[in-house]
């Protein structure tokens, strides 16, 4: 063997020896993958371990050398769509066995990720349970309801206050109830009832859709979606929606209020009836300006009076006290003051009528 040959060889030897020697010295890498299960889209962020930085995964990849790993709880934080996230995983043991390790995020945590009280929009799903609402009332020939910010308010707040206090229920602990609710706002109305529902959200629910069909489903709240007397005219939409762990849960309140008194009929001839339109029972000590509108179909005798038994007085042609006295087919009164006891007597005294009264607050 010539020198050259055995130079050229221990040469090689040299090179394989420091190879091996600096593969020795230098760690092994695993690398850590971040992605959805069905979709595997991949997720990017900052790896932790036990709070202890690791990188950051680009494109949901991420090469750590061995010696940075132990056993301990892997954190992915990031943003998703807008939201932040932060997914956990457990390094195990045997870790050192692998050359790649996958860190999976199921399609359900995506969504429970992106169904947040912040990507819920309550006022949309307000205008959305509105629309059905009288959506349900023109199938059956009903008027629309109307909708009023202050009974929004209200229904807001209350669905607000049992999802942050934990109860269901038409009545506050405090045994406050949707009339006591009106009457702390000096609402003056004539009838109010309330609909409410809870359920816990999942991905792919119409929130509006669900509470709906749930009252629709149910015959008492049913009724008073449908109120065939149409007492009703306005009404008031609240949700509100709270989340610890998993999917929101989620309170809807309607509040049906009958902020204009609506009736009518028919008088025979020689006929008077009353109507009281301001009940003591209402629970209001306040005077309430209104417009006053009566439409009939022959002159009609129509008197404003202080109580029912100005009304009896009347009949049995005693004094009585009035506040006015109309006789004609229809006309409208405004700034009209009412107070508590009032009522109307309508009669007719040539010919059977039939007639139409409206009560409007101011």
């Amino acid at each position: 063997m010539n020198k050259k040959v055995k130079y050229l060889i221990l040469f090689c030897i040299g090179i394989i020896i420091l190879f091996l020697f600096i593969l020795f010295l230098t760690p092994l890498k695993i690398t850590l993958n971040f992605y959805i299960e069905q979709t595997n889209e991949s997720l990017s962020g900052k790896v932790y371990l036990n709070d202890e930085y690791l990188g950051e995964a680009i494109n949901g990849t991420l090469s750590v050398t061995q010696d940075k790993l132990y056993p301990g709880e892997i954190s992915l934080k990031g943003k998703y769509e807008g939201k932040n996230f932060e997914f956990l995983f457990t390094l195990d043991r045997n870790y050192e066995s692998y050359n790649s390790l996958d860190y999976v995020i199921s399609q359900d945590e995506i969504d429970l990720l992106l169904l947040t009280n912040n990507s819920l929009k309550f006022s949309e799903t307000e205008d959305e349970i509105f629309l059905l609402l009288n959506q349900e009332r023109e199938k059956e020939g009903l008027p629309p309801l109307k909708r009023k910010a202050i009974l929004d308010s209200i229904a807001r707040d209350y669905a607000k206050e049992m999802a942050e206090n934990a109860y269901f229920s038409h009545t506050t602990p405090q045994g406050k109830d949707l009339t006591d609710r009106l009457i702390e706002k000096n609402i003056f109305h004539f009838v109010a009832n309330e609909n409410i529902a809870f359920l816990q959200l999942s991905p792919g629910e119409d929130l509006a859709e669900d509470f709906v069909q749930g009252w629709l489903k149910s015959p008492g709240h049913r009724s008073t979606i449908l109120d065939r007397d149409n007492i009703y005219t306005h009404v008031g939409i609240g949700v509100y929606c709270i989340q610890d762990e998993g999917y929101p849960t989620c309170y809807g309140v309607t509040e049906f209020v009958g902020l204009e008194l609506n009736f009518g009929g028919e008088i025979k001839r020689n006929y008077y009836s009353f109507y009281k339109i301001y009940s003591e029972d209402y629970g209001f000590s306040f005077d309430v300006p209104v417009t006053i509108e009566l439409n009939a179909s022959v002159v009609t005798e129509f008197m404003l009076v202080e109580e029912t038994k100005d009304y009896d007085r009347f009949l049995s042609r005693n004094s009585y006290n009035k506040i006015f006295r109309k006789i004609g087919k229809n006309f409208i009164l405004d700034d009209i003051i009412i107070k508590p006891g009032y009522g109307l007597i309508i009669g007719s005294t040539k010919d059977d009528t039939l007639f139409n009264v409206s009560v409007i607050p101011k």
